[in-house]
């Protein structure tokens, strides 16, 4: 006796539908303020903060990476728009100078990276590392160079002492004495007081 066949029923088939699992935000995302949120409009508290972060060494194009911090853009404009803002921003520029040039002598006497230890044939030798010497020579190099800008009646090569008249001109000493001798050689004062020496006490051409 055959065996007998079941036919199988043809339907539509089931489509089975998964839900998409929820996605994980990111915390160090969910805790970063978006650029929309960054401080435009000034305040006390963000520029006190801005300023005491410059003061202790950071640079401003640094902070102004930070997302709770104003752009550079605004910054300018809290420069150009507030003048005591302005005068405390060129005080904290100059104190972050200072903390640059502390810093030279921490980065010329630090040696820990000076020699490196290289497998080779004959086995582990330490040998000098040109790469990181002239890497912290120009560390010391560039604040020197900041402190002689920033800082230059300090640190300067040759000490330069400015005169601001009352319309905002400023005159330097050397450059003021220079003409002073300028104009009295050629005055030529006599004894008796006269600044304009007589005719026959001019000096003839030969």
């Amino acid at each position: 006796m055959a065996a007998r066949k079941i036919a199988k029923r043809k339907g539509p088939k089931r489509v089975v539908r998964r839900s998409k699992p929820p996605e994980r935000e990111d915390p160090a995302s969910a805790e970063t303020p978006s650029a929309v949120d960054r401080p435009r409009y000034y305040s006390d508290k963000v520029a006190n903060a801005f300023l005491d972060r410059l003061a202790a060494g950071e640079s401003a194009t640094q902070i102004c990476r930070d997302y709770t911090m104003p752009t550079w853009c605004v910054l300018k404009r809290w420069e150009r728009d507030n003048d005591d803002f302005a005068r405390r921003y060129e005080i904290a520029r100059k104190q972050c100078c200072e903390y640059r040039t502390d810093e030279i002598a921490e980065i010329a006497d630090n040696a820990v990276n000076d020699y490196v230890e290289r497998v080779t044939r004959k086995g582990v030798i330490r040998v000098f590392d040109r790469e990181h010497f002239e890497r912290s020579k120009l560390r010391v190099m560039a604040r020197q160079w900041e402190a002689q800008k920033v800082l230059r009646h300090v640190y300067g090569e040759k000490a330069e002492v400015e005169l601001r008249t009352p319309d905002g001109l400023n005159i330097k000493v050397e450059e003021r004495n220079a003409l002073i001798d300028a104009l009295c050689k050629l005055v030529h004062p006599k004894a008796d007081g006269k600044t304009r020496p007589d005719k026959h006490d001019e000096p003839r051409e030969r």
